[in-house]
């Protein structure tokens, strides 16, 4: 089987230089085999030289038959991508164009042809502990590296990569402690129930750890997902928000290290400012986090729903029925605190969700609207299909989060090793309040669809629960007042062409400028956006960006830390960020 790093290269072919002030691999300025060698001792012979995961499968000196088939096994699985610091969950962050990837279009050993770099970073850190990543980021300020931070690679917006870049892999950080009654640094109140988790931990392990310990904490929907990273800083939904709030709102603690080099805890009562824009300014712009502490909740029974209808053919004005039938349900659902998916297109219809603390017969009244016109032929006339039963809720009580989860999320389902773009926009409550904003709601969404060509996911995902009137985290506003997190996705196969990558990035700007004109009041989750969100300051963090701007200056004046669309951002002609919207 192939190593989970790549082994340990001290000198390698020169790459052409960027124009900028970063040192970028290949230039004169990059560190030495000596000054390489020497780091590595530092890091206890955790310096790793990154090759994509594909590597292996090409002629030449890194070539090996054995590891090859084990990386076209699993080129699909979410899991032992994760395990892998040069593979991330999106292969569009893998390439810079089509002329510079390691992207077989088939799938196979002893390949001919170039595997080149890409957009995947060429050395790294694989780090074990916070001192590690301290030696890290002193060690690539001094040389003026281009850094990337790294747990699972799960990014939408292609944050944890970089071309030529350095890359700090948080991965292995995975400790996990429970505590009673924990007290944040600097705290003068009381302590409460809490759960602290390193850089490196996955939603799936932090969900059986909780439920060991009798309580449960917001995570992701999917295990995946790394805890403390982008999911955290960018704000964090899943199934429990609408109960108890963001990941954003749950964080009591967090130890980073900063663009100095220093190692700090911070809180809402030491460090308030810098903990205050860590919970929703953004993934990979503030620091490097290493461990994480959450609030946690007395795990509880859930009422649960699921209806699962694939292969199934809606027209047009079906699926436009459909869309306000569960727009006419949502209010409803979040008065009980209601979260979950809900994916629906022409050809496919799911929904699984779940209200803590309400019994079934408040959830079956909660649908019972929606249940009706999916039984009485007022969404579709297709007698055949409702009398198959794939469109009857299916109820039941689980007696854990965990049960729930394990029944619906725990499997791995997200695409991976595919390219993804993403159009988003949060839906006010204010568009489920008449029919007349109902049938436009759901006409927008049928139209963003159809400009994918693919269905639209519906997230009942808002922080309903916790208001945060006191702007206590740094997520914009428009979380608050939102009903629904809807999305559509661009999806092409591995080895796509320019021309095909161009139709779907054109696909999801169509999109992302109907959901704009849907509701321009409105803002976008910043984790689950368009990599081109126009005026994406206002739209991922409203009134908040002046403040997230100073904290910026006085954390990190240099803008070490810098991704696309990050506070900070200094535009497309950065040339950290030269593999964005590059397709040839």
């Amino acid at each position: 089987m192939p190593p989970r790093k790549s082994a340990l290269v001290l000198a390698g072919l020169l790459a052409a230089a960027h124009a900028s002030s970063r040192c970028y691999y290949g230039a004169p300025c990059f560190p030495t085999p000596a000054e390489l060698h020497a780091f590595n001792r530092t890091v206890g012979g955790r310096l790793v030289a990154v090759r994509p995961l594909q590597a292996v499968c090409y002629r030449g000196p890194a070539f090996d038959a054995a590891a090859c088939a084990e990386v076209n096994a699993h080129y699909t699985d979410d899991i032992y991508r994760t395990d892998h610091i040069a593979a991330y969950e999106l292969i569009n962050f893998e390439q810079c164009g089509t002329s510079d990837r390691c992207q077989p279009a088939t799938l196979g050993v002893g390949l001919a042809g170039t595997c080149a770099q890409g957009a995947v970073p060429r050395y790294g850190v694989a780090a074990r502990s916070a001192a590690d990543i301290v030696a890290a980021v002193r060690f690539a300020k001094a040389k003026n590296l281009k850094v990337a931070i790294k747990n699972t690679g799960h990014d939408y917006t292609g944050r944890s990569s970089a071309k030529d870049s350095f890359v700090i892999w948080t991965h292995a950080l995975v400790d996990t402690a429970y505590s009673a009654s924990f007290v944040p640094a600097g705290s003068p109140e009381a302590g409460v129930p809490a759960i602290t988790l390193g850089a490196g931990v996955q939603f799936d392990q932090v969900y059986r750890f909780a439920d060991a310990h009798g309580v449960v904490v917001v995570g992701s929907e999917s295990g995946q997902v790394g805890t403390v990273g982008g999911w955290l800083q960018g704000g964090g939904h899943g199934t429990l928000t609408p109960r108890y709030g963001l990941g954003a709102d749950n964080v009591l603690e967090l130890e980073l290290v900063t663009a100095d080099g220093r190692l700090r805890t911070v809180s809402a009562h030491a460090g308030a400012d810098l903990f205050w824009a860590l919970r929703g300014g953004g993934g990979g712009t503030w620091g490097v986090v290493t461990r994480a502490t959450f609030r946690a909740h007395p795990s509880e029974p859930l009422a649960g729903v699921s209806i699962t209808a694939t292969g199934i053919v809606l027209s047009a004005p079906e699926l436009q029925r459909l869309l306000e039938a569960l727009a006419r349900a949502a209010p409803a659902l979040a008065d009980i605190r209601f979260g979950g998916v809900i994916v629906a297109g022409r050809t496919l219809f799911e929904l699984s969700g779940a209200a803590p603390a309400a019994d079934a017969a408040r959830l079956q009244a909660a649908l019972a609207p929606l249940a009706a016109a999916l039984a009485n032929g007022s969404i579709t006339a297709n007698h055949t299909l409702i009398r198959s039963g794939v469109l009857v809720p299916r109820y039941a009580t689980w007696p854990s989060f965990l049960a729930f989860y394990e029944r619906f999320y725990a499997a791995p389902t997200q695409p991976v090793g595919v390219g993804v773009r993403v159009a988003s926009r949060l839906i006010p409550r204010t568009h489920f309040a008449s029919p007349a904003r109902i049938r436009a709601l759901a006409a927008a969404l049928l139209a963003a669809g159809e400009a994918t060509g693919q269905p639209v996911q519906i997230l009942a995902a808002a922080p309903v629960g916790v208001p945060d009137i006191a702007r206590e985290t740094s997520v914009t506003p428009a979380w608050r007042g939102a009903l629904w997190h809807a999305m559509v996705f661009g999806v092409w196969a591995r080895g796509a062409g320019a021309r095909v990558q161009r139709a779907g990035a054109a696909g999801v700007d169509r999109a992302t400028a109907v959901l704009g004109a849907l509701a321009p009041e409105s803002g976008t989750y910043q984790n689950e956006a368009n990599v081109d969100e126009p005026d994406w300051e206002r739209t991922f963090w409203g009134d908040n960006v002046q403040r997230l701007k100073a904290v910026k200056r006085k954390y990190d004046p240099d803008n070490f830390f810098a991704v696309w669309h990050g506070v900070g951002w200094e535009g497309r002609g950065d040339p950290d960020f030269v593999c964005y919207d590059k397709y040839d």
